[in-house]
């Protein structure tokens, strides 16, 4: 299932010697926040992962498939309500052997909220 343009928007994204920066919007009235939870919406680690897939799928202008996640620690809540703005940094882009891997820093005014490290094929 597809998330941007739905569950979170891309507001900015720029280039960088690494990978690129994508500033996105989410949509604190999404289905998935009024079940996880009703009253304090928090955003899924499965939909923190599907983000970090599908921008890196947008760097790389290719369509991709995770083959594995070599890494990944959640480090605060985030909640679309207090933090509606969070950046998707990509610090390292590698591809050896037809596998495409990324370091990837989930932020927002320095409050850092996942990192995390993936494999993916061109799918």
């Amino acid at each position: 299932m597809k998330l941007q343009n739905d569950f979170y928007e891309i507001q900015s994204e720029r280039k960088t010697e690494n990978g690129g920066v994508y500033e996105l919007k989410l949509n604190a009235e999404h289905f998935v926040y009024k079940a996880h939870f009703p009253s304090q919406p928090i955003t899924p680690g499965v939909c923190v992962l599907q983000m970090a897939v599908e921008l890196f799928s947008t760097c790389l202008q290719k369509e991709i498939r995770l083959v594995k996640v070599n890494n990944l620690k959640f480090t605060s809540i985030l909640s679309p309500v207090e933090t509606p703005f969070v950046t998707y940094a990509f610090q390292k882009i590698t591809e050896e052997n037809g596998l495409l891997k990324a370091q990837i820093l989930v932020e927002q005014n320095s409050v850092v909220y996942a990192k995390i490290s993936i494999t993916c094929t061109v799918a």
